[in-house]
């Protein structure tokens, strides 16, 4: 991944043409969650999220994988096993985890914030035997309140910014660029 001027480029090449061999991305996040989606376990919260997109046509679950926000440590976080209910991202579909530091909340609140006043790394690692595997990451620079950044169209290497009361704000859980959103507050 590269950073330049607070744009999110990935080298990780074109996803949506299988080069991976899991189906997933991460395929939008924000790091100044202010007014765009509550956290549904805490009325009245906030919290900095980000959305995982399966393009793919078999539902994946993902107990057992990790999020990072550093690229060298990908171990940061792991994703609760023995909850494929809740951890499951839908073929074709998205699941949306916040980045709360709160983990008592359930599989889906990870231990780890993002970086809005500087920016970090974001990375979705599974583990492959005794190593560990790059999913999907990237590197973001300093993100605006109720701003996020997403691939659009969703799966692709194209990453545009969504803000907020525009016309094209942020869609947590939804495909990205759609011009509206059911989530907002």
């Amino acid at each position: 991944c590269v950073l330049l001027g607070g744009v999110i480029t990935s080298s990780l090449g074109d996803h949506h043409q299988g080069t991976s061999a899991y189906t997933l991305v991460i395929n939008e996040f924000v790091a100044r969650n202010e007014k765009t989606i509550e956290d549904p376990n805490e009325p009245g919260k906030f919290e900095d999220w980000l959305e995982i997109h399966n393009y793919g046509d078999t539902p994946i679950d993902l107990g057992g994988f990790y999020l990072t926000d550093d690229l060298d440590d990908p171990t940061r976080c792991q994703i609760p096993e023995g909850y494929p209910e809740l951890t499951t991202v839908p073929a074709k579909g998205y699941l949306l985890i916040w980045a709360d530091s709160d983990p008592k909340q359930g599989p889906l609140h990870v231990d780890l914030r993002l970086d809005a006043k500087d920016g970090e790394d974001i990375g979705l690692f599974a583990k492959a035997q005794t190593k560990f595997v790059l999913i999907d990451g990237l590197s973001f620079g300093k993100q605006g309140k109720d701003e996020s950044r997403g691939r659009s169209p969703d799966g692709s290497d194209r990453w545009e910014t969504f803000r907020l009361h525009s016309n094209n704000p942020p869609t947590p859980s939804q495909p990205n660029g759609t011009g509206a959103s059911n989530h907002m507050i």
